[in-house]
């Protein structure tokens, strides 16, 4: 796999906010994305409840390895998350992961790290809250 500087990952987007920083674009789920590549729904929306299910678990380790400044930690762990919501429907958070794991790869300042490490929690947490949304208006 082809590695990108941040500024030049031609799969992010490349507006960036008032601070300097790239946001995330796009729906918070994309489900019909995902189904269109896996071809059933029930298991596009079973890889999402088993992704929403890991966020506990995940979001300590991830807050852990933050805290303690355990950077290539939290660069596997960026990693590892973005694995997840690939297969998910989750572009919003698959960006988030991405953006923190590319910049751990290669940039340590602290701002930027803060940044990007907040902005996955959030993109966890939206993710959470859409899944439950939609599991409520489905049963």
């Amino acid at each position: 796999m082809k590695k990108y500087p941040l500024e030049t990952n031609p799969h992010l987007p490349k507006k960036k906010n008032e601070l300097g920083y790239t946001p995330v674009i796009g729906p918070v789920l994309d489900l019909d994305s995902v189904t269109y590549l896996l071809g059933k729904r029930e298991l596009t929306i079973e890889m999402l409840k088993m992704l929403v299910e890991s966020f506990s678990q995940e979001l300590g380790s991830i807050q852990k390895a933050h805290s303690e400044q355990n950077l290539s930690e939290l660069e596997y762990l960026a990693h590892k998350m973005k694995g997840g919501a690939c297969y998910c429907g989750t572009p919003r958070l698959k960006q988030a992961c991405e953006q923190l794991e590319l910049y751990l790869h290669r940039g340590k300042d602290t701002e930027r790290v803060k940044f990007l490490f907040n902005q996955l929690i959030h993109e966890i947490e939206a993710v959470e809250s859409a899944y439950h949304k939609f599991v409520n208006t489905q049963y």
